[in-house]
């Protein structure tokens, strides 16, 4: 009787066939056309921070004759992405909001491309990495951030993200270039900052590489140094932005959300300040002491943690500022989907529920169940990365190479194979075999009477 052999028998019947990879193609496609249609359905929602910020640069640059505009100090943002905005005044000059928001979204398709190859470098095979660029594409807070907010957190965090990717593959001065690209952006890629410490204690990362972050953000500077800008303006850019704003917690899932409102503001933050900055070395030291291998899951997870822990560290933040953390979060639930395959939903729901009261009127939540959501990713992320770095069992094999728990097998090297114990000599055989017939033709009296060296020779 034929069998129809093309899939494995189970016990309850063949097994499933994967989809065709044609067919995987057609519905991912649609999946980014959907994404993309939705980002264009909000193109023309304006919010406060377009009205009162990104609208009166654009007519300054309208004014001031396009790119001679850069000489003059008409923004808080550092000029690369005023470098964008030029661009995008000579290119559409009278649609501004469109121009602005297509910038964003399009980066939401690099920060795709950049998870697709993060997570196609651990887990081969096209699956698992194109579900992962799928998701963040539809993450709630991503689409809101650039499509519908006109924000540009997506253009630093693809800087970071495409460093993270630089590190796991060792690539020290590429991935401290990019770092450093990024922080000219949005002066909250620092958050990220300790892990080149980390990687740079660890004997991982040439010192003399970090040197390519502020190499690659003073290079940014020198278009509009040309121009006329003051290059005391463009070196403290983001130190002029400290103490812009007096609340402990500008609407964010933070820490301080949890504080009574009326507490003295400035003592907190100080305060709150230096016990970020006392955590931080914590976790860098803790880190970069372990004797456990830090492997691309393990660097993910680290990177994670210092993007979601800082902010909710450090007093005066905006909701905004947990943007890398939510991305990579992805990142991680992808890496390590058994132990952390919920963390982007938690990331999300906290940090959703904080964009909805800014952009949509609605009426805020107690903040202090986002800011306690927060906390558990938090706690999450450290108690996971402690036990990988420091486990209680004895690590398997030489001293630091022992594998992540979730790391693929094929990542795993095998154990060594005991070698085959030589064969007996023919000639030490043959003696042995001639002895015990000799032993057995004797009385057992004489068998005592042996040499005891002889007579304990194995057979």
């Amino acid at each position: 009787m034929a069998t129809d052999r093309s899939a494995p028998e189970t016990d309850e019947g063949p097994a499933p066939r994967p989809l065709p990879i044609p067919l995987v193609g057609v519905m991912a496609g649609l999946i980014v056309l959907l994404a993309v249609v939705a980002r264009a359905q909000l193109v023309h929602h304006q919010t406060y921070d377009f009205r009162g910020f990104l609208l009166p640069w654009w007519t300054f640059i309208d004014q001031h004759g396009g790119y001679r505009a850069l000489q003059y100090k008409f923004s808080d943002y550092n000029v690369p992405y005023l470098y964008i905005m030029v661009a995008l005044h000579a290119v559409a000059p009278h649609h501004p909001l469109a121009a602005i928001k297509v910038v964003s979204a399009g980066f939401d398709l690099v920060l795709a491309a950049l998870m697709y190859l993060l997570i196609k470098y651990r887990r081969p095979g096209y699956r698992l990495a194109g579900a992962a660029a799928l998701t963040v594409l539809l993450l709630p807070t991503v689409i809101m951030n650039g499509s519908l907010w006109a924000q540009c957190d997506a253009i630093y965090t693809a800087f970071l993200l495409g460093g993270m990717y630089s590190l796991i593959k060792r690539r020290p001065w590429l991935a401290c270039t990019l770092f450093g690209v990024a922080y000219a952006f949005k002066q909250q890629a620092m958050f990220l900052f300790p892990i080149l410490l980390v990687l740079a204690l660890r004997r991982e990362l040439p010192w003399r590489a970090l040197v390519a972050a502020p190499a690659a953000f003073l290079l940014l500077d020198v278009p509009a140094l040309i121009i006329g800008r003051p290059i005391g303006e463009l070196l403290t850019i983001y130190t002029s932005q400290v103490g812009g704003y007096q609340q402990l917690a500008l609407n964010a899932p933070s820490l301080y959300a949890l504080l009574p409102a009326e507490l003295a503001v400035d003592e907190i933050r100080t305060a709150g300040i230096c016990f970020a900055g006392a955590v931080v070395l914590l976790l860098v030291t803790a880190i970069a002491a372990s004797r456990q291998r830090l492997t691309p899951q393990r660097l993910v997870v680290a990177a994670t943690l210092f993007a979601i822990a800082v902010p909710f560290l450090l007093p005066a933040m905006h909701e905004r500022y947990f943007y890398a953390g939510d991305v990579l979060s992805v990142a991680v639930a992808f890496l390590a989907p058994r132990k952390l395959w919920f963390v982007p939903l938690l990331t999300q729901y906290a940090s959703a529920t904080t964009y909805a009261p800014f952009l949509f009127g609605a009426k805020a939540a107690s903040p202090q169940v986002p800011a306690l959501v927060m906390l558990a990713v938090v706690l999450v992320l450290a108690i996971h990365l402690a036990r990988e770095l420091y486990p209680s069992a004895p690590a398997v094999g030489p001293v630091g190479t022992a594998p992540a728990a979730d790391e693929p097998e094929a990542a795993q090297e095998p154990a060594p194979t005991k070698a085959p114990e030589p064969a007996a000599e023919p000639e030490a055989t043959e003696q042995r075999v001639e002895y015990v017939i000799e032993l057995a033709g004797k009385p057992v009296e004489q068998h005592a009477e042996e040499p005891a060296e002889r007579a304990v020779t194995p057979v």
